[in-house]
């Protein structure tokens, strides 16, 4: 991969979402929440109905393995590669440093990180490289209640052959990544057959974004919650800088789809799964760069 492309494939690794359906229902009135997530209840569902609240108290700890499966084909000046990165598995730890009544703050670490076989040689070790920079990271993390990300920051993450600005974009862009894409819980109680609609404006790794999820409760009782999601994705076009490069973006949409399920009682961290596909178009240097990914990221428990 030429040395251009490989800043902005690095978008990859931070980057995964996805399909929204419209309704016919009345809506709730809107609720933005402190996280900058706007979120709609487009249908209260069955009785009986609940709040959904992540209930964990300071000690706790949860642990899940993250999943991921990334083929991409970049098309830059006439040239056209297809990358299949091997799977990854990152074994998670949070613990909960503090909780309140509104808010609890988590701290995040990698237990374990493999990288499986098959996919592309080259693209296996530039994987390799970056998430072995993951090992003596920690996230920290702060959430409320209704598990909507108020704010979250990396520390310790030094990848080589990344310094000053574009290693603070990657980082940050991390911490943006999961507070943007965040699903929180409505406001109201809701039971099952219950929809509601998140939409946030926000910027990953300089580029801005709209992005909108719909989640269904298919299931529900106290002490468990799930349901499927559908997301879109939709790249603002415009002037921006990807790590340190200078491009604009020409249009990008990613779609997907797949599920969600909380452990109300003994989990922080929702298990999911949802497999992404779409296509960026972008100029950079006067070259039309065009970015076809199929992305999997699964949240397992452990």
């Amino acid at each position: 991969m030429s040395r251009a492309l490989r800043p902005l494939a690095l978008l990859v690794l931070v980057v995964g979402v996805a399909a929204c359906s419209e309704s016919d229902d009345a809506s709730f009135a809107p609720v933005t929440d402190p996280g900058g997530n706007t979120v709609t209840v487009e249908d209260d569902g069955e009785e009986p109905r609940q709040e959904l609240r992540v209930r964990r108290s300071a000690g706790d700890v949860d642990r899940v393995t993250q999943l991921q499966e990334t083929s991409l084909e970049m098309a830059m000046g006439g040239q056209r590669q297809s990358v299949t990165n091997p799977p990854i598995e990152l074994d998670l730890r949070y613990v909960v440093d503090e909780a309140t009544d509104d808010r609890i703050e988590l701290t995040g670490s990698y237990e374990d990180i493999r990288i499986g076989e098959g996919g592309d040689p080259a693209a296996a070790a530039q994987l390799r490289g970056s998430l072995d920079a993951l090992r003596e990271a920690t996230a920290h993390t702060t959430i409320t209640r209704r598990g909507s990300i108020l704010e979250g920051r990396m520390e310790g993450f030094d990848m080589p052959g990344l310094a000053g600005e574009i290693a603070e974009q990657l980082t940050s862009s991390m911490a943006e990544n999961a507070q943007s894409l965040s699903m929180p819980f409505p406001v109201e109680a809701v039971g099952i057959g219950a929809r509601w609609r998140v939409e946030t404006a926000t910027e990953i790794g300089g580029l801005p974004i709209e992005l909108t999820t719909v989640i269904e409760l298919t299931e529900l009782d106290d002490e468990r919650a799930a349901g499927t999601v559908e997301q879109a994705l939709r790249f603002v076009p415009g002037e921006v800088e990807v790590f340190g490069t200078q491009a604009t973006v020409v249009s990008g949409e990613l779609a997907g789809i797949g599920t969600i399920e909380w452990d109300l009682v003994a989990g922080i961290v929702p298990r999911s799964d949802i497999t992404t596909t779409g296509t960026t178009v972008l100029e950079v240097s006067g070259n039309r760069v065009e970015q076809r990914q199929e992305m999997r990221i699964a949240l397992l428990a452990r």
